[in-house]
């Protein structure tokens, strides 16, 4: 178990009760930059993306960072799974690092940089 996780280096599997999410097939974006890969969610396995971590599981819903790649640029949007449904919503705007901190009164902390020095928040 990784005690300070980063974009970088998290823990590949994470469990809340009887929710499980794992991560397989990880890979630099490129070298020194965050890690991205598959995700299972109880086992099976979300297609057509690729996603960072470290993830947050709150009740029955999964935020992570959702790799977004286009003809002009790449980065990150937060990706809100739902654990019984799969369904998956995105929020805010595309950023290249979103380094998850906490979920707090109704919003979702992160940060833009791996030293926790650019801070910022997400209404759910």
């Amino acid at each position: 178990m990784i005690k300070f996780e980063n974009p970088i280096q998290f823990n590949i599997t994470v469990e809340l009760k009887a929710n499980k999410v794992s991560y397989s097939n990880l890979m630099e974006i490129c070298q020194g930059c965050p890690v991205i890969g598959n995700i299972y969610i109880n086992n099976k396995q979300i297609d057509k993306y690729k996603f960072g971590g470290p993830c947050l599981l709150e009740m029955n819903y999964v935020y992570i960072p959702m790799f977004i790649r286009n003809i002009f640029s790449s980065g990150f949007k937060l990706a809100i799974i739902n654990i019984d449904t799969f369904e998956i919503k995105t929020i805010g705007r595309k950023t290249p690092l979103i380094f998850l901190d906490e979920i707090k009164n109704g919003r979702i902390y992160y940060y833009k940089d791996l030293h926790k020095t650019i801070i910022d928040s997400l209404e759910l």
